[in-house]
Formats: structure tokens, sequence, C-alpha cells
């Protein structure tokens, strides 16, 4: 999700950039500036040859246990290959330390202990996968699901990640900089449902469910087993209920000329997938 966006906002940059891809038949690169490499960072001989030749690199990894291993191999051989910036993803919901936020405390540590230059970009909750996922359901069920309460969420849209972080890649003056990415207004699920409904045309409520009832309704429906469901859904609706979410900053507006997205402006674009 974050490299192919970021891959996006970079094509016509003036950077030659590769893609790191595990399948190639699933991305096209639409630009010759844009070259395809197969690899797969569980690989080390993989990820040395990605990284050779490469003098900044954009990391992101699944939200998953193994995201400190695989960062961490990615930061010794890029030091090994003499890479000069690392741009990391991270976070700006206020995690407590749960097992996300100590794989990639791990992964920053070994980072600014390494010697090359890094930037954290660190968006609050992102819309395409913390609301565009309740997609079908909306579909199927006619509502929003989950368990966050009134706690209020300053959700940002892909796109202005994206462009975030295509500015620190094509721009001087980010070593040690941690920009936290947000969109223009902190909402709650019941303010999101409303917003949504005007966009799709029809009523889409939300039900609020205890922590048990909706883990449990998810793992039964994505198939996912229990410490991934923890890691990549739980974690971060339990710190949006406990209100670790609000953040709400211009961050892209002040590095990229132009302002974040609203929930109502990407609502209504997105209004189809909902069944608009």
């Amino acid at each position: 999700m974050f490299g192919g966006a970021v891959i996006r906002a970079l094509e016509n940059s003036g950077a030659e950039v590769r893609a790191m891809v595990r399948n190639p038949d699933k991305f096209e690169a639409r630009v010759p500036n844009v070259e395809v490499f197969k690899g797969d960072l569980d690989d080390p001989l993989s990820v040395e040859a990605a990284v050779s030749g490469v003098d900044k690199i954009f990391l992101c990894t699944p939200m998953d246990p193994h995201i400190a291993e695989r960062e961490c191999r990615v930061i010794e051989k890029a030091a090994e290959a003499g890479v000069q910036h690392i741009v990391k993803i991270y976070g700006a919901v206020e995690h407590d330390d749960d097992p996300l936020v100590t794989q990639h405390k791990k992964a920053i540590d070994q980072l600014k202990a390494s010697g090359i230059e890094w930037t954290l970009v660190s968006p609050n909750s992102v819309l395409e996968t913390s609301i565009l996922t309740h997609a079908p359901f909306v579909v199927e069920e006619g509502a929003l699901f989950g368990m966050s309460g009134h706690g209020k969420v300053g959700f940002v849209a892909l796109e202005d990640v994206a462009r975030v972080a295509a500015h620190v890649f094509t721009t001087e003056g980010h070593n040690g900089m941690n920009y936290e990415v947000t969109g223009p207004e902190a909402l709650d699920m019941y303010a999101v449902a409303e917003q949504l409904s005007k966009a799709v045309g029809k009523e889409i409520p939300y039900n609020d469910m205890p922590e048990d009832e909706f883990t449990a309704m998810i793992q039964e429906a994505t198939g996912m087993p229990p410490e991934a469901v923890e890691t990549a859904i739980v974690c971060h609706l339990r710190c949006w209920l406990q209100g670790k979410a609000e953040k709400v900053t211009n961050t892209t507006a002040e590095l990229t000329g132009s302002p974040s997205t609203s929930f109502a402006t990407w609502a209504k674009a997105h209004a189809g997938e909902f069944g608009g």
C-alpha cells in the first residue's frame, strides 16, 4: 500500500526508482523512471541485491510479527551498501508498548545507530486501511462495525502520506525528522458514518461493539489468527477508544504546499466502493 503509493508519487519526479515487489505480475511500471525488481524482504540475498546502487530507501513492511526482523535486515544491508538515506514509515497514533510499537522501535533503534541519515513519516490512521476495508461489510450488511466508541481520529488519506514521503525523497534537510501526517480534522466513527452516509446517498449506521465480540467477528470474517488481528487491527482501535489518535497536524500543507484531504472529500471519491 504505502510502497505502491510512494512509487506512483515519484513517477515523473526525475528520480530513478527501483520498485522491489514480490510478484511483478501485480505491479505495473507505467513510466520509464521506475524499474521493477523482483525480491523478498525475507531473503537476505534478495535484499542485498535490491539495495545495491541505491541512494535512498523507502522502508515499509506489513503489520505482522516480522516487522523488526525484516526492517533490521534492510537497514543492515543498506549500511553495507553505502545507502545515504532511509525514509521509514512509523505512525502518529500513541500506542503503548504493544507488540506493534515494540517491533517498530527495535527497527528505529537500529536505524539511528546505523550511521545512515533517516527520516520517519508517521501517518495517523490511514483511510484506505481504517475505513475502506469496511466497504465489503457496508455493501453486505449496510453498516460500519467497530470498537472505538467516541474516540476521535485524525484520519489521513494514503495519497497525502505518499506526497509527503515523495517530498522527503526529492528534497534535502530532513535528517532526524519525524513527520506526523494527519487529515485536517479528528472524527469519531459516528461522524465517519454520518459523512459516509451523505457521500453514498443512504444511511450507514455505526455499530460499536465490545472488544471481544468485535475481535471474534473479524477473525471469523477474515480467517486471520488472533495475533495477526491484534497487530493489524485491534491494537489500533483500542488506541482510538482511549483518545490516542486525536492528533491533527498541518504537516502535509507545510511540506507540500497543499492541504490534506478532508474525510468528506475522500468519502465522495470512494462512494462507489461503499455501494453509492
